[in-house]
């Protein structure tokens, strides 16, 4: 299962797609270490579209009241 399916470009590849999530998640947590923020930013330069793609999702923690 790709987590976000529907919001992947199809421009940009499935394996690219998951690990933008991966880190976007765990940026969302704090958890970003600065390897993980020059890959983001290797990301955006190769598939700018994503961008836009991610934009509006939540990658954070969930709070379920």
């Amino acid at each position: 299962m790709i987590p976000y399916a529907e919001h992947r470009p199809e421009t940009v590849p499935v394996a690219v797609w998951v690990e933008y999530v991966k880190l976007m998640t765990a940026a969302g947590y704090g958890k970003l270490t600065p390897p993980g923020v020059a890959r983001l930013d290797s990301i955006y330069a190769a598939s700018p579209q994503i961008l836009v793609a991610g934009r509006d999702l939540e990658f954070g923690p969930r709070c379920v009241a």
